[in-house]
């Protein structure tokens, strides 16, 4: 599971790029140094659970076929 630290480096990352503080390559290098590869899945699988992501968004059909 994903640790709080990592949660929030995420949190901040995009805030950040949200605030146009910083561009998405800039948000995208923070990750990528602060974040691990398994935060990173675990908050991508996190979210699709929840609905934040949809099948529609990953391009995935009605049957889990990826389209």
């Amino acid at each position: 599971m994903t640790d709080e630290r990592q949660i929030g480096e995420i949190k901040h990352a995009i805030a950040g790029m949200y605030r146009a503080d910083h561009s998405r390559d800039e948000a995208v290098r923070k990750l990528m140094r602060k974040v691990s590869k398994e935060a990173l899945a675990d908050f991508i699988v996190d979210a699709f659970n929840r609905g934040w992501i949809s099948r529609f968004n990953l391009g995935i059909d009605d049957h889990g076929n990826v389209i």
